[in-house]
């Protein structure tokens, strides 16, 4: 890494890591791979009774349908009340990392393409075999600018955001002076489950700035479909410059396009902290 500490870190709930991270890499942001959390859910929490009768999903609401911390606060202190789970361990740990894996914590930091939530999967179906980069969709001034700029690959997830804004219908919520905020109401995918979900959109007039409570452009650089929903309401034609992101464009050259990493053969006890066994278990976000 030429000496600087990647801006980001993600990785499984392993305590050795994670203390190696926080005392190698102070200043990067690390977080727990949610997949990996929920995939445990099964196994730790299918011998309840309530478990088929609702804990699962209401472990899932707060998980993924609050969208700030103070509103996972109050649902899963609800939550771990109402099926009396005071005393369960697994829970009281994730509970005490919950700002390294629970998305509304996470929200603001940048995760190049890690997501929490996705589309449902007829929708995503459709865009994977029907929009690629040199699809014909009546294109926008919007959508021209990213093409002209982004790479191919990443002009594509821009463009099915955009694409996505077919079935969505913003709607005015207030307006403080310049601030607008919409709300947007949208079907999520969520493991097995789809469901309608309401995100909210700040907008401001002055400089056409937009911040969605879903988090896409702080997690993944990539603006969402939300957002652009919102311009097309206020019928904004150019982007300013901030939402275009000199890492997803192919005009940039690149100081290095592969990384080597060699792997020490020596002392493998667990809490030896070496930067080959973290690179080896984690996956990096430059």
């Amino acid at each position: 890494m030429d000496g600087i500490a990647p801006k980001a870190i993600i990785t499984d709930q392993d305590k050795a890591m994670k203390n190696a991270i926080a005392i190698v890499f102070p200043e990067s942001q690390h977080r727990l791979c949610l997949w990996h959390i929920l995939k445990k859910i099964p196994e730790k929490l299918s011998s309840y009774t309530s478990y088929k009768s609702g804990m699962k999903n209401a472990l899932m609401k707060c998980v993924y349908d609050r969208q700030t911390v103070e509103e996972f606060e109050k649902c899963w202190d609800h939550f771990i009340t109402s099926y009396k789970l005071r005393e369960n361990v697994w829970l009281s740990s994730l509970y005490t990392d919950r700002e390294y894996w629970v998305p509304a914590f996470l929200k603001d930091y940048f995760w190049a393409g890690m997501s929490t939530m996705q589309r449902s999967e007829s929708m995503n179906a459709f865009f994977d075999s029907n929009v690629h980069a040199k699809t014909n969709l009546k294109e926008s001034p919007i959508e021209k600018r990213f093409q002209e700029l982004y790479t191919n690959v990443k002009f594509r997830e821009v463009q099915m955001q955009l694409t996505g804004i077919i079935d969505l219908d913003p709607k005015l919520l207030k307006r403080d002076d310049a601030i607008k905020t919409y709300l947007v109401e949208d079907e999520v995918r969520v493991e097995e489950f789809t469901k309608l979900v309401t995100f909210s959109v700040d907008f401001s007039e002055e400089d056409a700035d937009a911040k969605c409570s879903c988090g896409l452009f702080q997690m993944r650089g990539i603006l969402c479909r939300y957002i652009f929903a919102v311009f097309k309401c206020n019928e904004i034609k150019s982007l300013s410059e901030k939402y275009i992101l000199d890492r997803w464009r192919k005009d940039i050259k690149r100081i290095y396009t592969l990384i080597d990493t060699s792997y020490d053969a020596g002392d493998q006890r667990p809490d030896t902290i070496r930067i080959g066994w973290i690179t080896t278990g984690a996956n990096w976000v430059g």
